[in-house]
């Protein structure tokens, strides 16, 4: 069954590798850049080497940004991540992982009083502690 495949950090040497077997494979690969240049850069890239395009397309997307997510995710089956992320913010995003299960709860919920994104989880120090936890983040 072909699938829409958004495909983060596709002008980068795992990510053009990602989309040249997805493409040859019959899936629609939706690739992230940071600009246009980067966009034509990718096209002619795999053109270099026989893939067919047509099923290529790019959106502009800031990957460390909130913004912009559902956007670019929409009508895709699927997020491929193949961009090489910063040390730093593996481990901030490693953290996420021990978050207190009444924060996930509230999150999926939507009770938190508050905007609670990544982007705002990360900028703190989470406690290890639950009940710390909890106190920053749903008083």
């Amino acid at each position: 069954m072909i699938k829409t495949i958004l495909l983060t950090g596709v002008s980068g040497y795992v990510g053009l590798y990602c989309a040249k077997e997805l493409l040859e494979l019959g899936h629609t690969v939706r690739g992230t850049v940071r600009n246009q240049a980067k966009a034509q850069e990718v096209r002619e890239t795999l053109n270099s080497v026989s893939v067919d395009t047509r099923n290529l397309t790019f959106v502009e997307l800031d990957l460390t940004a909130d913004q912009g997510w559902n956007l670019a995710a929409e009508g895709c089956d699927f997020v491929m991540q193949a961009q090489k992320i910063p040390e730093g913010m593996i481990w901030k995003r490693i953290r996420l992982a021990f978050l207190s299960p009444k924060i996930l709860k509230a999150i999926v919920d939507g009770t938190t009083n508050r905007e609670l994104s990544i982007k705002m989880l990360t900028q703190h120090d989470l406690p290890r502690d639950w009940s710390e936890q909890e106190a920053l983040f749903l008083s």
